[in-house]
């Protein structure tokens, strides 16, 4: 029978992975499958870990598992998700990860479309290289923040917005 213990700390650790943890993550789901190979993703699920997070994480294993975990944490969550996605009969994954190292996250994105469906998103890739800004708003920050942008152009899209990047800019007095 299987330690309830051994099973019990797996799951703790697992609810206490955060987004940066996702190498640790992925050495608790193969230890959980391991010991329950019917039921690991259930396990995880109840540690908050959705189906779709699951699967990524495992197919970064499967592509690069043999890679650095230094130089995989280095690239990110995020990149290897967007490259394990391509067909490793399209592109090895010593070529994927030297994308992954060199390129942002949107260019990443069109170049998998365009190997995976082969539809034209070099216009994508060829846009120049811009920054990326993560902000962290209070839900009143963040209302303030909707009605600014909104008021200035952004569309309401579902639960996000859209044209966030130029309103902004519009909003704080720059050109678009």
């Amino acid at each position: 029978m299987i330690d309830q213990i051994t099973l019990t700390a797996i799951q703790a650790e697992l609810t206490a992975c955060g987004p940066k943890d996702f190498l640790t993550a992925i050495e608790l789901l193969k230890c959980l499958r391991q010991l329950e190979p019917d039921t690991y993703q259930t396990r995880a699920m109840a540690c908050g870990i959705g189906l779709r997070r699951i699967a990524a994480l495992m197919r970064i294993d499967r592509r690069f598992g043999k890679t650095s975990h230094e130089r995989l944490q280095s690239i990110g969550w995020t990149k290897l998700e967007v490259v394990s996605r391509i067909d490793p009969a399209r592109c090895s994954d010593k070529d994927l990860l030297k994308l992954a190292e060199s390129h942002s996250t949107q260019w990443l994105r069109a170049y998998a479309a365009e190997v995976q469906d082969g539809t034209k998103a070099t216009e994508a890739r060829k846009r120049p290289k811009g920054a990326s800004v993560l902000l962290y708003f209070t839900p009143e920050q963040y209302e303030v923040f909707r009605g600014a942008v909104i008021a200035h152009g952004a569309e309401q899209v579902g639960r996000g917005l859209s044209g966030v990047e130029a309103a902004l800019i519009k909003a704080i007095g720059g050109q678009t």
